[in-house]
C-alpha cells in the first residue's frame, strides 16, 4: 500500500460521513432513527421504506475520491414487466410524478436472465455525485429533490388503485397511521413558494451558458429572459434541450424545467421500452452526472412520440450557478444515452450536423 492510499480512505470516509450528516440534516433526522447499513441507511418516515447507499467510485482513480449517494425508496411489488400493457401505462404514470427523481423497474430481459423467478419491484431512484469538492451542498440539494419520493409513495398508497399494476411496497403490510414531519415539507416550503414568479425568470444565467457553450462544437443555442434552448450531437441528428422558467409543474408551482428531447423514435411502445432501460441503467450504472429526472415518452403529437428526459427544479431549491451544472450534465447524458441506444455511431460535431441539414460548410 502507498503512502497516498491511506490518506485517500481517510478522506473518502470523512466525506461520505459529511454527506450521510447531510442527508440527515435536511430531512430533520435524528441518527437513532434510522437503521444503519454497511454503506448507508434506511429510513422509515411513513408507509413505504428509504434506502440511502454510499459508494466509492471503483474505477481506476484520477483525481479526489469520488462517491455515489443514491436514495431510492420503495414503490410497488410484483410489478408485471412482461406485460406491454404495464409497460405502455408506465410511461404514462411517470408524468403524475413531479420530475425530481424517476420511476425505476427492471427491464422483462433483466427480469428473466437474473431474477431466478422473483418478482420486480418499481422503485423511485435519485442519486448523485460527491467529492471534497462539492460536498458543502450536493448531498443537501439531493436530500431536497429525493425527499418527494417517499412524499409522493406515501400519496398514491392512499389514493391511487394500482391493480393489475402491482401492490404498493408497504413496509409493515399496512399504511401507516401516522407519518415523519420531514413528509409535510412539500405543504410547508415547497408548494408555497411555487406560487410565486420563477426565481430563474430573468436570470443572465441563461445568456452567460450560451456565450460560453452555445456555439461549440457539442452545444448550438440561444437565450431568452424566459430561458434558453440548445442543441447537442446524438449520432447524425441531435437532441434538443430547453430551459424553460414558464412551465410549471402541477404538484410543485413554478421554478425550472429543463426537458431533453430525442426525436426519430418508431412509436410511443418504443418510447416507453426505451425509456425504462435508460432509468433502469442510470439507476445502476456509474454515469458521472446526477440522476434528477425522469426518462419518460413524450407525445409530440398523435403519430410522433420523443423519447424525453425532464427534471425539475422547484423555486426553494433556487440557489445561483445551477443553470450552467444542469446545462452540462443535460450534454453528458445526450452523450451516454447515445452510446445505449446507438452504440455503433458516433456523434457528428454541430459544424458537421448543420452542413448535413442545410446542404453546406459551416467551416
Amino acid at each position: 500500500m502507498s503512502e497516498r492510499e491511506p490518506k485517500q480512505c481517510a478522506e473518502t470516509e470523512a466525506v461520505r460521513q459529511r454527506a450521510l450528516g447531510e442527508i440527515l440534516r435536511i430531512w430533520s433526522v435524528d441518527a437513532d432513527d434510522v437503521t444503519p447499513t454497511e454503506s448507508g441507511f434506511d429510513w422509515l418516515p411513513g408507509s413505504h421504506l428509504v434506502h440511502v447507499r454510499i459508494h466509492e467510485d471503483e474505477r481506476e482513480a484520477v483525481g479526489p475520491p469520488l462517491l455515489r449517494v443514491a436514495v431510492r425508496t420503495e414503490f410497488l411489488r410484483s410489478v408485471p414487466v412482461h406485460d406491454t400493457p404495464f409497460i405502455l401505462k408506465a410511461g404514462l404514470l411517470a408524468q403524475t410524478f413531479s420530475p425530481t427523481y424517476s420511476q425505476v423497474y427492471p427491464p422483462s430481459e433483466v427480469v428473466r436472465k437474473y431474477f431466478d423467478g422473483r418478482p420486480a419491484d418499481m422503485d423511485m431512484f435519485a442519486s448523485a455525485y460527491v467529492d471534497e469538492d462539492n460536498v458543502e451542498w450536493m448531498p443537501g440539494f439531493l436530500a431536497r429533490m429525493s425527499i418527494m419520493q417517499p412524499i409522493n409513495a406515501e400519496l398514491h398508497s392512499r389514493e391511487v388503485q394500482f391493480d393489475p399494476w402491482g401492490t404498493p411496497a408497504l413496509a409493515t403490510g399496512s399504511l401507516s397511521a401516522s407519518v415523519d414531519e420531514a413528509l409535510n415539507v412539500h405543504h410547508d416550503g415547497i408548494i408555497p413558494q411555487g406560487k410565486g414568479p420563477s426565481r430563474w425568470s430573468g436570470s443572465d444565467e441563461f445568456e452567460a451558458y450560451v456565450e460560453e457553450c452555445g456555439r461549440s462544437e457539442f452545444c448550438l443555442g440561444f437565450s431568452t429572459e424566459q430561458g434558453m434552448s440548445f442543441e447537442t450531437p446524438f449520432g447524425a441528428g441531435t437532441a434538443l434541450v430547453r430551459f424553460n422558467t414558464d412551465q410549471s409543474d402541477c404538484q410543485l408551482g413554478n421554478g425550472l424545467t429543463v426537458e431533453t428531447q430525442i426525436s426519430g423514435c418508431d412509436s410511443y411502445q418504443t418510447v416507453c421500452y426505451a425509456a425504462a432501460w435508460l432509468n433502469y441503467y442510470e439507476s445502476i450504472l456509474w454515469t458521472d452526472f446526477p440522476q434528477l429526472g425522469r426518462w419518460h415518452p413524450l407525445a409530440i403529437s398523435e403519430k410522433r412520440t420523443n423519447l424525453a428526459h425532464t427534471v425539475f427544479i422547484p423555486n426553494a431549491l433556487f440557489a445561483h450557478g445551477m443553470v450552467y451544472g444542469l446545462g452540462l450534465a443535460a450534454i453528458e447524458r445526450v452523450g451516454w444515452a447515445r452510446e445505449r441506444l446507438l452504440p455503433n455511431e458516433k456523434d457528428l460535431t454541430m459544424i458537421e450536423i448543420m452542413g448535413n441539414r442545410f446542404g453546406r460548410s459551416f467551416r
